[in-house]
């Protein structure tokens, strides 16, 4: 929402959304290759769907429309293998044990970059909060679910990077506010000299 009524995809990695759809998509399919509770893996299911439609929205704004294409042919193509008898409990198990890296990768240079600029741009308090709360959440149900090890450190883990961003827009949140106000201050300046001199 705050991506459309803005306009903009500043502040948004297509590279760390592209990881995080490919973290999503590997949690979803273990959860269904175990047969697990929906509460354990359920909310994998929606925020793929979320992230799907935010990564449409990144390619359309940034003009990459080649590279949105590819994307969705190999998401369309994974979801298929995915999907089928060809994914073994085995596998579904390997791919679990790689998301913690994903999330690293698509995480920490997103991390780094609003640190940089001191800025994030339209990334969204309410959905990194929320996201950081459900993991939270995940840790215990993991537990008492039968998620495993594995998906118990992958939500500890998703906790802290969510946590880590969460933070970084309450602490950019005042100097953006100031760099609007600054810019309003500036732009009104002329014209209020010029109405100054109509009245002289």
């Amino acid at each position: 929402m705050a991506v459309a009524r803005s306009g903009s995809a500043t502040g948004l990695s297509p590279l760390a959304a592209e990881l995080e759809e490919t973290a999503l998509a590997c949690a979803a399919a273990y959860g269904l290759s175990a047969a697990l509770p929906f509460s354990a893996f359920g909310e994998s299911l929606f925020l793929l769907a979320q992230n799907t439609v935010l990564l449409a929205m990144i390619y359309w704004l940034t003009g990459a429309r080649v590279r949105g294409a590819a994307a969705f042919a190999a998401l369309a193509a994974a979801a298929r293998f995915l999907l089928s008898p060809a994914l073994t409990p085995l596998l579904a198990r390997r791919l679990l044990d790689g998301v913690g890296a994903i999330m690293l990768a698509a995480r920490l240079p997103q991390i780094g970059a609003n640190a940089r600029a001191r800025s994030t741009g339209q990334l969204s308090l309410v959905t990194y909060a929320a996201n950081t709360a459900g993991s939270l959440a995940r840790v215990l149900t993991s537990v008492t679910q039968g998620g495993g090890g594995t998906m118990v450190r992958n939500y500890v883990l998703s906790a802290v990077l969510n946590g880590v961003v969460v933070a970084q827009i309450l602490a950019f949140r005042p100097a953006q506010g100031k760099k609007k106000g600054k810019g309003k201050g500036a732009a009104a300046t002329p014209a209020r000299r010029s109405a100054r001199a109509k009245a002289a």
